[in-house]
């Protein structure tokens, strides 16, 4: 702790019980995936963990809980060059509201993709992506913040991704996985 660089050099009791702690992470989940559509259930976290301790008076603690999600989405062709692609994401925290979460794309030629999102914390999202033949995928996604509740965050956020898909799949793999689409 001493080697952290400090805004103000006044002793804070707070930090005092912060202590080394080992948080084991164990999790399950189970996804079925056919080609228009999947379902899945997942707890990240297995275990409940408390880390901090408390001392002198000063209650600090936090807790990792168990938390379960639960996603579904499909793929709906229009025609051979356009498809939809509705999902739906479910997070059930102990102690916190629900959280309900849903996405909707239009993709063109299954190499431009733009859409929009809706979170039930009145929160909204908008993505494009654009990927090529090479294993080379770029996207930029917006989320609008609701700012009638007092939150940490009260701007939007930007959120940029660059993937390389290292094995990259032969022409006919990709042609015979376009055909099942």
């Amino acid at each position: 702790m001493n080697r952290l660089e400090r805004l103000y050099s006044t002793y804070n009791p707070a930090l005092t019980p912060i202590k080394s702690y080992f948080t084991p992470v164990l999790g399950l989940g189970v996804q079925y995936k056919a080609p228009n559509f999947f379902l899945g259930v997942g707890v990240p976290s297995l275990f409940n963990n408390k880390r901090f301790q408390d001392n002198n008076g000063w209650e600090t603690t936090a807790t990792d809980v168990a938390y379960l999600y639960f996603s579904a989405g499909s793929v709906l062709s229009l025609n051979e060059d356009f498809s939809l692609s509705p999902m739906f994401i479910y997070r059930a925290v102990p102690n916190s509201p629900n959280l309900f979460s849903t996405t909707f794309a239009i993709h063109y030629k299954k190499q431009f993709s733009f859409g929009g999102g809706y979170v039930s914390n009145n929160n909204l999202a908008f993505f494009v992506t654009s990927q090529n033949r090479k294993g080379i995928e770029w996207d930029y996604g917006y989320e609008v913040v609701n700012r009638i509740n007092a939150t940490a965050i009260q701007e939007g956020t930007h959120e940029f991704a660059l993937r390389f898909l290292i094995d990259s799949p032969s022409p006919e793999k990709v042609e015979k996985l376009e055909k099942q689409l």
